[in-house]
Formats: structure tokens, C-alpha cells, sequence
């Protein structure tokens, strides 16, 4: 089943990446249960320094690094980002891993298209005017200890990286007894690309990446929380 969300959904772009997909050895992968990218150990830091919880527990501020190295021959980018949420676990991981729906979390989403049986999800998207198509494969990943969206993009703008979203009770992931933070949420993300050549221009890469990143992260939370709120 093919679920398509868009304002003006166009086969093309989506057409494009699957054929690629279908023709490469992508097409043999089955959504796996671990992908190789976890939360590193960094992002403790950012959880638990007093500096950096002032700024994304008081000051509602989205962390948003995004580092490029070079790895062997290539460069490798490392993407993280960590943010406190106003919504139950459970809400956040219920809307994060509603692959049918991800065209209604931010109007940067301009189309989204999500193959269940195969695991797939396609996005188009648009941010200081450029576009970029991706096909995902994606797994949602919940058992008694974490509640996770593991992903790699197999086909279009950023083929081979691989990220995860973790979803933690904000109690849990900082040590606390209070019943309030309890029913709020910390989110982190982190994502490896190794690449000879994005194809996009160096500033891009250095500054565009992580504005994006924070605009789309604040977008995506406003929608949780409202969903949420109009739940309770």
C-alpha cells in the first residue's frame, strides 16, 4: 500500500527514486532491526551540563550541531540534535513514527509519500530555495527500554546516511522524580553521511544544514504539542 500526502503530489520525483531503488542492491535490504548510527555518547553532555539544559529545558532552545571531517579519502558530516517536548513519550513516538503522515508535521514537507510493506518513505522537500528528494528506509523501533526511528536514505539528496531519533521520557533521560517532567519528552538525533561530493555549495553545508534542521525540529514540535494538547 502507497499512502501519498501532498498539496500537488507529482509522480515524478518519487517514480524516479524507486526505479533507481528497485534497479540497486538497496532493493535486496530488508528494514533492518539496528541500523549502525545510535546516539552518541555526546549528547549526554548536552542533557545533563548545566549550561546546555538552561538553554533547551528553560529557554525551549532546539540543540543543533552539524560537524564536517575528513574520514580516510572522503568527508564525513555528523548531525545531532536534542530538544525537550511538551507531549507524552508515547504522543511523540506516535506521531514520529506515522511514516503516512509526515507531510502534515512541516510546510518545509512538500510532498511524502510512505510504501508500508517495504519499508519506504519518500520526501520531497524545500528549504532556502532548494529541493531535495529522498527515499528512506525506515524502521520504528519500540521495546521496554527505548522508543527509536531508525532510518538510512537509499536513493536521491544524501544517498547512504543514516540517522535515529531517540524518544525518552524527559524524567528518565534526566534522573527526575517529577511527575510533570514525567509526561514531557526529550528528543535527540543523530545522523552520519560519508560523501566525496554533496553536491551543494560548502556554505550550505556549514550553516544551511543546521537551520534547517532547527526550523524543521520547532515546526515539527509545534504540531506535537498541539496534537497533544488537544488530546488532554
Amino acid at each position: 500500500m502507497i499512502v501519498a500526502s501532498s498539496v500537488q503530489a507529482s509522480d515524478t520525483g518519487y517514480q524516479r527514486l524507486f526505479t533507481l531503488y528497485s534497479k540497486s542492491k538497496s532493493a535486496n535490504w530488508k528494514p533492518s532491526e539496528s541500523f549502525p548510527v545510535r546516539i552518541p555518547d555526546s549528547h549526554e553532555i548536552w542533557k545533563k551540563q548545566k549550561r546546555f539544559v538552561r538553554r533547551w529545558k528553560k529557554d525551549r532552545r532546539i540543540l543543533v550541531s552539524v560537524e564536517e571531517a575528513k574520514f580516510e579519502k572522503k568527508k564525513r558530516l555528523d548531525m545531532k540534535g536534542l530538544g525537550m517536548v511538551r507531549a507524552p513519550q508515547s504522543i511523540v513516538y506516535a506521531v514520529a513514527s506515522d511514516f503516512s503522515k509526515m507531510k502534515d508535521l512541516s510546510d518545509y514537507i512538500l510532498e511524502s509519500r510512505y510504501q508500508q510493506e517495504k519499508g519506504l518513505l519518500y520526501l520531497h522537500t524545500k528549504a532556502f530555495g532548494y529541493h531535495a528528494h529522498m527515499l528512506f528506509q525506515v524502521k520504528a523501533v519500540e521495546t521496554d527500554q527505548e522508543k527509536q526511528i531508525r532510518w538510512r536514505i537509499v536513493q536521491g539528496t544524501f544517498t547512504g546516511m543514516t540517522g535515529t531519533i531517540q524518544i525518552e521520557s524527559l524524567a528518565k533521560a534526566i534522573g527526575s522524580t517529577s511527575a510533570r517532567e514525567a509526561s514531557q519528552s526529550l528528543v535527540s538525533l543523530y545522523a552520519q553521511h560519508d560523501y566525496e561530493n554533496l553536491g551543494i555549495p560548502d556554505f550550505f553545508v556549514r550553516f544551511g544544514l543546521e537551520v534547517i534542521l532547527e526550523k524543521v525540529s520547532s515546526t515539527i514540535r509545534r504540531v506535537v504539542e498541539e496534537k497533544s494538547s488537544v488530546g488532554s
